[in-house]
Parts: structure tokens; C-alpha cells; sequence
């Protein structure tokens, strides 16, 4: 982990990183440090607005709240959910750091924003990775192939297949792994039939909630982030629609006289 988290440092440079792993009250303190010393170095006289930016369900709301709790001892005053959507517009800003006359600073307020999501995925893996660590509604795509998935994400480290020992043998088979989690946890349907889109989504749920060890779905590489900005990227089919409704007016444009 050290290794990624200094290879992404590189990337940003010349702007710091600061790197946050749980929901600890340690790591909201060293963020809320960082704002601190920031704000203590501006010159504003209306204090300072930060903006909290990402992709949709990924704990921006959440973050804001242990901010605003740890900065000032106010009840949180942003709504969280399970699933992305929860924050649908801009909000006005919310106060995390008090003004402190002593020390000469004004207030911080931390303004809460609905997730940034791409327009279009071109890439099917990409896909499953955003949707599988919750960037996309569970509805979007079939629980079994996300589960399909992270069990492929499982089985490809030494020894992790023991995550899901009491369920299942090793196994690449998702169907076998998941009815046997079935009968273990008793998500049966009628005539004791195995709820496999039940369970799939238990074991998705265990896994988002660290049941199953933290890992990275990317592999992080020094070349990664030139690669990603390099690589080829394909059209949605509506802008391939787009593309030849305009091609067809331009054609019509040439042919007709003027």
C-alpha cells in the first residue's frame, strides 16, 4: 500500500496528497488539520470555503459531517445513504473550523456537492469497478456478475479464497460459491431454492464493509496514470448516432446549391 500511495504522490506533485484510510477520528483530524493550517495562511475577511469533490457514493457527505462534528461539536447537517444519488445539488456551505479571534482566523465552511460521474465508460472493467465499490446503483448491473467478479478479485491473491471458506471450496465458479453461501446463511426461496441475487448482494455488502481484508481493484503502476491519459477511448452509441446525424447534414449541406 505504501508502495501506490507513493507512486499517486508523484503524480500530483507539485500538489500535496493527503492519504485517509477509515473513518478514524485520527485521520479526520489530520484532515482537518491540513484545512486549519490552510486557512490560518489566508487573508480572506469572510473566512475560508472549501469544496469537496468525487464520485458519487464514495463518503463525501460522510466526510463532511465527522468534519463538522471534530471541527466544532455540531450534529451532522448532510444527508448519507447507501447508495450514490443521496446528494442531488449544491448546497450553501456548511461550518467545520470556528473563527478564532484570538488566534486572528475566520470560520471554515466546507461546501457538499452531488458525485462527478463520466459521461460514458468505455471500458467494461471500468464499469465493474466503479459499480462494485458502489459509484453506480446495485440496480445498474446484475449483482451476480458483480459478485463474479469480486470473486475473481479474490481468488487472484495467495490464500484469499479463505475469506469465503465457509461457504464454498476455491472455486471460480460464482453459481457454486453462492448457493453454498445460500444454504449456509439460509436465503432460500420458496421450496428451499438457493437466493442467489440475495446473497450475491450480502457478499458484495461484506466485502464494501471490509469483512473481506482492503484491497485495490486498479493496479497501480508508475506508467498507469500516462497509459490511462494515452489509451484509445471509444464513443457511446449515442454519440455515434450524434456523429452520423451530423456527417448526414454535412453530405446535405454539400449537395445542396446555393
Amino acid at each position: 500500500m505504501k508502495q501506490r500511495e507513493e507512486i499517486i504522490e508523484r503524480w500530483h506533485k507539485p500538489s500535496p496528497v493527503l492519504f485517509s484510510h477509515d473513518k478514524s477520528t485520527r485521520d479526520v483530524k489530520a484532515i482537518l488539520g491540513v484545512i486549519k493550517d490552510y486557512a490560518s495562511r489566508s487573508t480572506s475577511l469572510i473566512g475560508s470555503r472549501i469544496l469537496v469533490v468525487g464520485m458519487p457514493n464514495v463518503g463525501k457527505s460522510s466526510l463532511l459531517n465527522a468534519l463538522r462534528y471534530s471541527g466544532t461539536k455540531r450534529p451532522k447537517a448532510a444527508s448519507t445513504g447507501a447508495q450514490p444519488g443521496v446528494t442531488r445539488k449544491i448546497a450553501s456551505g456548511v461550518k467545520i473550523v470556528d473563527k478564532d479571534a484570538e488566534k486572528g482566523t475566520e470560520g471554515v465552511y466546507l461546501v457538499d456537492t452531488p458525485g462527478v460521474f463520466v459521461p460514458f465508460v468505455p471500458d467494461a472493467e471500468a464499469m465493474l469497478k466503479l459499480a462494485l465499490v458502489g459509484c453506480v446503483k446495485d440496480t445498474i448491473i446484475a449483482p451476480v456478475t458483480l459478485a463474479d467478479y469480486l470473486l475473481y478479485h479474490l481468488n487472484k491473491s495467495r490464500h484469499r479464497w479463505e475469506i469465503y471458506a465457509d461457504y464454498s471450496p476455491p472455486t471460480n465458479d460464482i453459481a457454486e460459491m453462492l448457493e453454498g453461501m445460500c444454504r449456509k446463511t439460509g436465503r432460500l426461496g420458496k421450496g428451499g431454492v438457493p437466493d442467489i441475487d440475495a446473497a450475491a448482494l450480502w457478499f458484495i455488502q461484506k466485502w464494501r464493509n471490509g469483512e473481506m481484508g482492503t484491497f485495490v481493484l486498479d493496479d497501480v503502476t508508475e506508467d498507469g496514470l500516462h497509459n490511462k491519459m494515452y489509451e484509445d477511448i471509444g464513443i457511446s452509441l449515442t454519440q455515434a448516432k450524434a456523429r452520423q446525424k451530423s456527417d448526414r447534414v454535412a453530405k446535405t449541406k454539400l449537395r445542396t446549391p446555393t
